[in-house]
């Protein structure tokens, strides 16, 4: 069952990329890959590693709403 249990997780992965990438790309400065996801569904968390974002993007959202600065 163990290589079932991996399966699963792989699909996991590639839906979540698909619906993160979907809401937050416009964010990031690059694509996502399946490993920098670690999602606990049991927990309801979803923790992203190592990603580049896209500054000029989030400083525009930000300074529209609040003031407050994006530095990368």
């Amino acid at each position: 069952m163990r290589g079932l249990s991996g399966l699963s997780d792989f699909f996991l992965r590639k839906a979540f990329k698909f619906a993160l990438k979907r809401n937050l790309g416009k964010y990031l400065a690059s694509e996502i890959d399946p490993s920098q996801l670690d999602v606990q569904l049991g927990q309801g968390t979803i923790e992203l590693r190592q990603l580049l974002l896209n500054c000029n993007e989030l400083n525009e959202q930000l300074v529209s709403h609040w003031e407050l600065l994006v530095v990368c």
